[in-house]
């Protein structure tokens, strides 16, 4: 689940989200508060609701997060295609690997250079 935020409705006409787009669109204005209302309504809406208690549910607030969980995906849908083939035990073994290295990525059990360059660049430190 995700919304999509239209901003500057303070300037802009009135528009509907992009047709290549299933999520639900709210105009927003940082600088009036203009459809900050609806939008908080929405999120109490979605988070009052059931999704968010089933067991299949998982709330990802950070965009590397999401990106690890896709690499994942991708490895175990590799993964899949090496399971009735005996001769392709290392690679299948190889994929599984990979999708634990990203899983770690979120649960931090793996970290690299570039993983804490990445956390760190979202903070700014002042003088």
């Amino acid at each position: 689940p995700a919304f999509l935020l239209l901003t500057k409705a303070d300037i802009s006409t009135v528009v509907d989200g992009p047709s290549f787009c299933d999520f639900p669109a709210y105009q927003v204005s940082s600088k009036t508060g203009e459809g900050l209302d609806q939008l908080r309504r929405a999120i109490s809406s979605f988070l009052a609701g059931d999704y968010l208690s089933s067991a299949e549910s998982v709330m990802l607030t950070e965009r590397r997060h999401h990106e690890a969980l896709l690499f994942c995906v991708d490895s175990l849908g590799r993964a899949e295609s090496f399971l009735d083939d005996s001769s392709s035990l290392e690679l299948l073994a190889l994929e599984l690997r990979e999708s634990l290295y990203h899983l770690g990525q979120i649960s931090g059990e793996t970290t690299t250079e570039a993983l804490l360059d990445d956390i760190f660049s979202g903070f700014c430190i002042g003088k």
